[in-house]
């Protein structure tokens, strides 16, 4: 059993001595006070007369530091729907739009990295992505054929603001994920100066052409769409009320886009507000659409819908979509259309026409309710080549006018 000794020292001090028998040896602690002996005694004698844990011989305890636990990852995947289920500002269709985006372009290639390793999630990370978006996917076992097209610029922008935001985000957590947004310095592809293949412009004939395809009572629908540049979801919103007819002759009529058709997370539509902020407008009508609406409006309860169907609810886009346009594209294609518009071309039409007849790129904004003049000029912008003309005459009417002489 352990036991205590007191040895004199030379300089007349005592020292304090615990010995024992342990593993076939005779250790022994050495302690300059009777105290602090007696405690390590009753140590030893606890724990068997052997060193109690964390002893280190002639040395004493030693308090070794667990090294600091590191964090759990943030998983992207979970982050980005942690993201996206509190963003606000956005409709539930737009918050499923936003899922399926993540799942099916950002997971593959983020989905199980950490939001916190800026190392591994760093600008190369995102601007590999961005290639491989632009690049697309070749069949391996044939060289002619696509896994996967490469997709549009525009559409490449699209997803990496997503993801800007979704890493913005993890920068102002509490607390912060991460100290920098890996797409802040990304180059995206630049983007077509050519006519977007996803918009369709009619002319005039070509138009005319579709018309007389579309069922007598789909026909108000395409002449107030061509008319007015409304959204589809606008379109089919508007009610007897959001009509402005002051005396016909005096002042052209007017309508209020207050409302808009749009879609839950289901697909299942319901009226909400429209787009953004400059999409609540009032525009004037031509002639030709005010006759439509004056029409339509004549007799009517101010809450009815302009364009209801047999039943006298109002249209749906897909089903009026179906039971009319559908049916009338293969026709206008047999009798000489070598297009395929949407009613959604109908608004692109507008513009186009607009911009053919030197209308200025702000009016247009203001009329087709854009948030920001970029948006027409990067959607429209390369259709403006009638005024180049006017453009060039205006600067060398500027550039000849004689030198004004100041006499003193």
């Amino acid at each position: 059993m352990a036991y205590p000794k007191d040895l004199p020292r030379k300089d007349g001090s005592t020292a304090y001595l615990v010995i024992w028998r342990q593993d076939g040896k005779s250790p022994q602690e050495t302690f300059d006070d009777p105290d602090s002996r007696d405690k390590f005694l009753n140590l030893v004698r606890g724990y068997g007369d052997r060193y109690p844990p964390g002893w280190v011989p002639k040395v004493g305890f030693v308090t070794v530091e667990k090294p600091a636990e590191k964090p759990e990852p943030v998983l992207f995947d979970a982050w980005a729907e942690r993201y996206l289920k509190k963003k606000s500002g956005i409709d539930a269709k737009t918050r499923n739009d936003y899922r399926k985006l993540v799942a099916r372009h950002m997971s593959p290639y983020f989905g199980q990295l950490d939001v916190r390793d800026e190392d591994a999630f760093n600008e190369e990370t995102v601007a590999l992505w961005v290639n491989a978006l632009a690049d697309g996917e070749r069949d391996p076992n044939d060289d002619d054929e696509w896994l996967r097209k490469p997709y549009s610029p525009k559409y490449i922008a699209n997803l990496h603001g997503l993801l800007f935001q979704i890493m913005k985000g993890a920068m102002k957590a509490r607390p912060a994920l991460r100290s920098s947004n890996p797409c802040a310095e990304t180059d995206l592809p630049r983007p077509d100066h050519q006519i977007d293949e996803t918009m369709c412009f009619l002319e005039y004939d070509e138009f005319q052409l579709l018309l007389g395809c579309l069922a007598p009572e789909a026909q108000d629908v395409a002449v107030l769409a061509v008319s007015t540049g409304l959204r589809r979801g606008e379109l089919f919103a508007l009610k007897v009320k959001d009509v402005l007819d002051p005396n016909p002759g005096a002042e052209p009529l007017r309508i209020t886009v207050h409302r808009a058709w749009k879609e839950d997370e289901n697909r299942k539509p319901f009226l909400g507000a429209p787009k953004s902020k400059r999409a609540r407008r009032t525009l004037a009508v031509s002639d030709t659409g005010a006759k439509v609406v004056r029409r339509l409006a004549k007799g009517r309860d101010l809450e009815d819908f302009l364009f209801v169907d047999e039943a006298g609810q109002p249209w749906p886009n897909s089903k009026w979509y179906h039971r009319f346009w559908k049916q009338a594209i293969p026709e206008a294609q047999q009798r000489g259309l070598r297009k395929t518009p949407s009613l959604q071309d109908l608004r692109h039409t507008h513009a186009s026409w607009l911009i053919a007849a030197n209308v200025p790129l702000p009016a247009i904004q203001r009329r087709l309710g854009h948030e920001s003049i970029t948006t027409t000029v990067d959607r429209y912008g390369h259709l403006v080549k009638e005024l180049e003309t006017e453009a060039l005459a205006a600067i060398e009417a500027a550039l000849d006018r004689p030198r004004l002489r100041v006499v003193s």
